[in-house]
């Protein structure tokens, strides 16, 4: 929705700003918005947007991230097929749709601006929806179903065979390239999810701390990167720990097991990032100052979001705007 004029003075906005490596959703969010790619005579229009991104990314020397599947119940709605197709029949619809796609968009941006590309991502924070009860976001005039059925539920199971697959397409098709599950930090129920999927009421007991780091490594199985967003609200406050407490002690955690992280979003919304007391206003320096602590354990961090519209009263950052918490981002960059 977005014109290429737009779009490039950001990228230039972030780049001479010192953010050199940017995530973006490489997907439509809704089947309406991935009619562009799917619809055969609109898709050098998505191309040609697409295309701008990398060749802008390469003028501004920034390097991408991109985030392929937004939100990975497009690809079924698309195919009028329940999520369990896509996960548990290799054979479906949404399942070689999605295949189609990963290979698409690798083909043809892996070579030619393979400088230009930071890791490749599966998607936007699959792992939130597993294990659950009808998941799946719902807006029919976008082109979702009406509503969802127990046929949309998949295990944790299904979630790793699935995303083992994607990793074999995206390892054959670009070997060099790291690669990122896009995965938000773990329910605070997941664990005791997982294990009551097949009984009458899921179990929403909050998991122990062993529990939590278990999900962890088996959520983000086969992957370079082991992906968390995290962000300072209730949820995050777990194990008497706070949300950045709870981000050094998953680092800690993963550097025993010799996985390296990725922080594929945090942030604070407003007014709490311009109110100094507020409680939640120096969560972006404690995560930063980990990020430094640990800079070989946690490969990058990237704040949520900069210069997007949509959340001009909530995340978004600009200059002018929010200079204090951009500084205090430029200092985990100059490390």
């Amino acid at each position: 929705m977005w014109n290429r004029n737009r779009s490039r003075a950001s990228m230039k906005s972030a780049s001479t700003s010192g953010f050199k490596v940017i995530r973006f959703a490489a997907s439509g969010y809704w089947p309406l918005d991935h009619q562009m790619w799917i619809n055969e005579t609109t898709r050098p229009l998505f191309y040609s947007a697409l295309d701008s991104v990398f060749e802008d990314a390469s003028t501004f020397n920034v390097q991408l991230i991109p985030s392929m599947m937004w939100q990975v119940f497009t690809f079924v709605d698309v195919c009028n097929e329940p999520m369990s197709q896509l996960m548990r029949n290799t054979s479906s619809c949404s399942f070689n749709l999605t295949q189609k796609y990963f290979t698409a968009i690798i083909e043809r941006y892996a070579t030619k601006f393979s400088k230009n590309i930071y890791a490749w991502e599966i998607g936007n924070e699959l792992n939130l929806e597993v294990d659950l009860s009808n998941p799946g976001p719902v807006a029919s005039q976008m082109g979702t179903p009406t509503k969802r059925t127990s046929l949309d539920n998949f295990t944790t199971a299904d979630m790793q065979s699935f995303q083992s697959h994607v990793l074999s397409w995206i390892h054959s098709l670009h070997p060099a390239a790291k690669v990122s599950s896009g995965h938000a930090i773990p329910r605070q129920e997941a664990w005791h999810l997982r294990q009551s999927y097949y009984n009458k009421h899921r179990d929403w007991t909050h998991d122990t701390q062993q529990q939590y780091i278990e999900t962890m490594i088996d959520q983000n199985k086969g992957f370079d990167l082991v992906s968390v967003h995290l962000y300072p609200s209730i949820d995050s406050h777990r194990f008497n720990l706070s949300p950045s407490e709870l981000f050094q002690y998953t680092v800690n955690q993963m550097k025993q097991r010799n996985r390296t992280m990725f922080l594929g979003e945090f942030g604070v919304p407003l007014p709490d990032r311009h109110n100094k007391s507020s409680p939640m206003y120096d969560f972006t320096k404690e995560m930063v100052e980990i990020i430094i602590k640990n800079e070989h354990d946690v490969l990058g961090a990237n704040y949520w979001i900069w210069e997007f519209p949509n959340q001009n009263d909530s995340f978004s950052i600009y200059p002018g705007l929010d200079d204090d918490t951009i500084r205090v981002l430029q200092s985990g960059n100059s490390e």
